[in-house]
């Protein structure tokens, strides 16, 4: 698949779209076959600049909460491969591709490829994002460092800044580049994401590790209450269960504010608080609360219990039976 027609950087296109089927069509004729779909219904709302400079493409793109997704047919269909840079500028999305999970937030970006499926779900209103489309053919100095990269958010510091910096002035109305300039920031913009590239020692960076997704952290919630009761039910369990590094899942609950084990001993303790009160559940044991939200006896629960509230179990029963 060859690169959408653009203007060249001395031109803007600009468009405005207000429905998912504005947003469609104009991303299949802007710019790739994606499936397109809003999150927020209610508010609908996608603003894009595109310039084209030598054999590459630029748009920034301001928008509600939107999901685009290129299915494995469409990527089949491609007639030559496209890499996709994305700088997050407001906001923060999350980039999916062969099985990784890149969390974007300002002052990160990241590579993917359109020759493979792929999901790019905007997850804040009103945000922003510049997206490079640059053909594989170009990528001449990129070499060993695109597998190990593709899907994985990366610092926006230093090198990457740059070549930002550089592709954002053509989206400028003012701003004008003959043929042979055109030429000069693509390459140059393929050597800073190189030099990018090499400094990258580990991918899973501190810029993504503190961003968080929305989705994710609603799922491993409903995990944890499903699995409530169960004694076992560790950081590592998690973890596994989502297929994530322990460290990973510390750096999750880390935003907010707290450990994993601090988050479910949290939540038992407030089920044991309820029952407690509910005069429903009178005829229920303290060993049987302890039992039924996870705890491994009934001095456990009395002692996690009185550090929380303060008071033993049966003095709660006593004095706030409803």
């Amino acid at each position: 698949m060859n690169l959408p027609s653009a203007p060249g950087a001395d031109r803007l296109h600009e468009s405005h779209v207000q429905s998912l089927d504005q947003l469609t069509q104009m991303v299949h004729e802007n710019f790739y076959e994606l499936e397109c779909h809003y999150t927020t219904p209610d508010r609908c709302h996608t603003r894009a600049l595109a310039a084209r400079f030598k054999d590459s493409l630029v748009s920034m793109v301001d928008t509600t909460p939107v999901m685009f997704s290129r299915t494995r047919d469409a990527s089949a269909r491609s007639e030559s491969g496209t890499f996709k840079i994305m700088w997050q500028i407001v906001g923060q999305s999350c980039i999916e591709q062969g099985g990784r999970e890149a969390m974007l937030v300002p002052g990160t970006w990241a590579v993917y490829d359109s020759t493979r499926p792929y999901s790019v779900n905007v997850l804040e209103p009103d945000s922003r994002f510049v997206v490079l489309f640059l053909p594989q053919s170009e990528a001449y100095a990129w070499g060993p460092e695109i597998p190990r990269l593709i899907g994985t958010a990366l610092s926006g510091k230093g090198t990457a800044e740059v070549a930002l910096s550089a592709i954002g002035r053509l989206l400028d109305d003012q701003f004008s580049l003959d043929s042979a300039g055109q030429m000069v920031v693509q390459d140059s913009v393929v050597s800073l994401l190189a030099a990018a590239m090499r400094q990258t020692e580990n991918a899973d960076t501190a810029a993504q590790s503190r961003a968080v997704n929305p989705r994710k952290l609603e799922q491993i919630r409903a995990f944890i209450v499903e699995h409530i009761s169960e004694p076992d039910l560790s950081a590592e369990r998690i973890a596994q269960a989502f297929s994530m590094s322990r460290r990973s899942l510390y750096y999750l609950f880390d935003r907010m504010g707290q450990t994993p084990h601090a988050y479910v001993l949290g939540l038992r303790l407030e089920a044991a608080r309820k029952s407690l009160g509910d005069a429903r559940q009178a005829d229920k044991t303290i060993t049987q609360r302890a039992y039924e939200f996870g705890f491994s006896d009934a001095a456990h629960l009395s002692r996690a219990f009185h550090e929380r509230f303060g008071m033993s179990p049966s003095s709660w029963r006593v004095q706030h039976r409803m």
